[in-house]
């Protein structure tokens, strides 16, 4: 499958769920949701379970009920997985 095959979403983006779970810089908490801001929630300073981050998105290997920027769990930073991976992003001037 080509990069750009699909329809772009509500937001003109595609190709978003269900690659890789997407790997998160923010740290993983069950609760922070709970209090965070609503709106862009920067994610809390350290996580629930020692250098745990957040894993978003779901993969092309898992149950596709997780394909959604929503889905979250958490995954050591000393592991690793062929189903997970990063988001390369370059700011596009207008």
């Amino acid at each position: 499958m080509l990069v750009g095959s699909f329809k772009t979403n509500a937001f003109g983006l595609c190709d978003m769920h269900g690659n890789v779970w997407e790997w998160c810089r923010d740290f993983y908490d069950d609760n922070y949701y709970k209090s965070s801001p609503p709106s862009d929630p920067p994610g809390p300073e350290k996580g629930q379970v020692q250098d745990a981050h957040v894993l978003r998105g779901g993969s092309c290997n898992g149950d596709p009920d997780f394909y959604r920027s929503s889905s979250r769990r958490w995954l050591s930073a000393d592991d690793s997985d062929a189903d997970i991976g990063f988001r390369v992003i370059v700011p596009v001037e207008n």
